[in-house]
């Protein structure tokens, strides 16, 4: 890569940040509410950073690590601008060759890369990811191919950092991400940081819905145009999980699936999520029922 190469990229993380600037959703105090895209942004910045410039960027990541920190109601908007303009002196000087990327960090051009999965997801949907990666393992993926933290076999080695773990795969593996997103998904700030590394990274991703989240709840780094299907989206369901087998053998390598097997199931996957579904509606209903006789009582 060319000393233009990277001066481009930091351009695209500064574009990031005007995207950031005039999409994300501030308060009428202009500052205190933290849209979803601001940690993601941030993320992003931090992984290209120690990652591709290591210890010659060090102060400008400290920098941006302690204002990124400072979330509090009048301060975000102006952190927001402060970390844009550290970016533009960082730019200058990588564009000066003061300072220069660490040019063992990047993966050869020739170099292989395997391909797997990667499910980003909150451990508070863990029902309905078990699920998910049971059908994926009965279509043949194996710890090789796949990648959940929350599943035995297919997670993170342990005490290794997260996001270490995730550039690491992507220097070593050709990374599709999954999705998985939910009102928890959105409360994780570690979902929120993978999403940053995705968007840092550039990596190929797709999105599914868990019930009842919905496309007009979807914010952040996340392209609608890229969201596979709802979960409980009984007409477009069955397709779009055909469309997303595809994908996944495609980039796997795999041979054509049996597709008797595969519709049996597909079919099992859903009658499971409905269930979980239909379970989830039944403890809130009862909980409701719960609250509003102790509020009677009282």
């Amino acid at each position: 890569m060319t000393n233009n190469d990277f001066v481009s990229q930091i351009n695209e993380l500064i574009r990031d940040g005007n995207f950031v600037l005039s999409t994300t959703i501030w308060s009428n105090n202009d500052s205190s509410y933290v849209g979803e895209k601001y940690p993601a942004w941030l993320t992003s910045i931090r992984t290209y950073m120690n990652n591709r410039f290591s210890n010659s960027a060090s102060y400008y990541l400290e920098e941006i690590t302690n204002i990124g920190n400072r979330t509090e109601g009048g301060s975000l908007m102006s952190s927001v601008n402060t970390v844009l303009e550290i970016l533009y002196k960082f730019r200058d000087q990588v564009e000066s060759e003061i300072i220069k990327p660490d040019l063992e960090s990047f993966p050869s051009k020739s170099k292989f890369k395997k391909p797997k999965i990667f499910i980003s997801h909150s451990s508070k949907d863990i029902k309905y990811i078990e699920v998910f990666v049971e059908m994926l393992k009965k279509m043949g993926l194996r710890p090789e191919h796949l990648f959940c933290s929350s599943i035995s076999g297919y997670g993170i080695t342990f005490s290794k950092n997260i996001y270490d773990y995730l550039f690491n795969e992507f220097e070593e593996h050709d990374l599709y991400i999954i999705y998985m997103l939910s009102k928890d998904f959105y409360n994780s700030a570690d979902c929120l940081n993978e999403m940053g590394v995705t968007w840092a990274l550039k990596i190929e991703y797709g999105a599914i819905l868990i019930p009842p989240w919905d496309f007009k709840n979807v914010v952040g780094a996340i392209d609608k145009e890229k969201i596979s299907f709802k979960l409980d989206d009984t007409d477009k369901r069955k397709s779009k999980l055909n469309d997303l087998k595809n994908i996944i053998i495609n980039k796997l390598g795999f041979q054509n699936l049996n597709e008797s097997v595969w519709e049996d199931d597909k079919t099992k996957f859903i009658e499971s999520v409905d269930k979980i579904y239909n379970e989830n509606l039944a403890v809130k209903s009862a909980n409701r029922r719960i609250a509003k006789d102790n509020r009677i009582k009282h």
